[in-house]
């Protein structure tokens, strides 16, 4: 009994976890993915930081350095 209940505790944990990983990373990415469809539209005038230090920061910033540099 005791060892079901712990195995059930770490797969509702386990999916509890990896929901949150999965939107943490979504969510920028999906916000990645409408600036670019923005700019592809001709749409110059939005602004796009993020202070994130990690793989999708660098795309966001990317996305805003070559927004900036298409208005020049």
């Amino acid at each position: 009994m005791l060892l079901g209940s712990l195995a059930l505790l770490a797969l509702v944990g386990g999916a509890a976890v990896s929901w949150l990983i999965t939107r943490r990373i979504a969510q920028p990415l999906r916000e990645a993915a409408h600036t670019a469809q923005r700019v592809a539209d001709g749409d110059l005038t939005l602004s796009l930081a993020s202070q994130r230090a990690d793989e999708t920061g660098d795309l966001l910033r990317a996305l805003e350095h070559m927004r900036t540099r298409l208005v020049q």
